[in-house]
């Protein structure tokens, strides 16, 4: 049998012409896009602590001539090595307490590169020492030179790691602060509330992880894509509508 006696060989070859492929079809395609254009991920894990990926540590309300340390602790941790942070004071209970919030420096979000934030998944291990039962750690934001700090959890416990998840914190856990496009550049965290204390206190950090979930604006290409796809789809739904008369 020749090729011209084979009629339905031909017709399988044929291209389905673009007012024949189901609406559906392009409608899905269609949200795909959206879907793939609105969301970016930017994401931090750290469990090794290396100085030089946290460059930033702040002292707040310090006072009475105290001191603090804070870096690499290569021999313990939750594997060890972990971050630690000590301070040194002949404080009395007048005082009104010390913070020490500590950024990573190794990964910045810029929200007009990244897109303006979503919400944000934070998680880490923390274990306090001798310090007072007031101690409390919380997720905090270093942006335009301010420290902005999600609410604090409480560790009543000396010397055992515990395990701080936060997910799909937004712009209103931290009060003041811009996550928007506009917004300047931001660097994660953790702030943590020594209390008031005679002598040495210490806190450790293992296990550290963030992930931003941004929305972004599509690119020129994905709404080419998208207008063709809906002229696409509208030619199917007009050529099918005179068909049927």
């Amino acid at each position: 049998m020749s090729l011209s006696q084979r009629p339905c060989a031909i017709a399988c070859c044929q291209r389905r012409p673009i007012h024949q492929v189901p609406v559906g079809l392009l409608v899905s395609a269609l949200l795909l896009v959206f879907a793939h254009a609105s969301q970016a991920d930017f994401s931090i894990s750290d469990s090794t602590f290396s100085d030089s990926d946290w460059p930033l540590s702040l002292t707040l309300e310090f006072g009475d001539n105290a001191g603090s340390a804070n870096g690499q602790d290569v021999i313990s941790g939750n594997l060890a090595p972990s971050r630690l942070h000590v301070i040194g004071t002949p404080g009395s209970p007048t005082d009104p307490g010390y913070f020490i919030a500590s950024f990573y420096g190794a990964a910045v979000y810029d929200p007009s590169v990244e897109g303006a934030i979503s919400s944000i998944d934070w998680s880490f291990d923390w274990r306090r020492g001798n310090d007072p039962n007031t101690s409390t750690i919380a997720p905090a934001i270093y942006q335009g030179g301010i420290v902005f700090n999600a609410s604090e959890l409480l560790n009543t416990v000396f010397y055992e790691w515990q395990t701080d998840v936060r997910l799909g914190l937004t712009e209103a856990d931290f009060p003041g602060i811009d996550f928007s496009a506009n917004g300047d550049p931001i660097y994660f965290g953790y702030r943590w509330y020594a209390g008031t204390f005679n002598g040495l206190m210490n806190m450790a950090i293992d296990n550290f992880s963030v992930e931003v979930t941004s929305q972004v604006v599509p690119e020129a290409s994905s709404m080419a894509l998208c207008g063709f796809a809906m002229l696409a789809g509208l030619i199917g739904i007009r050529h099918r509508a005179n068909r049927d008369r």
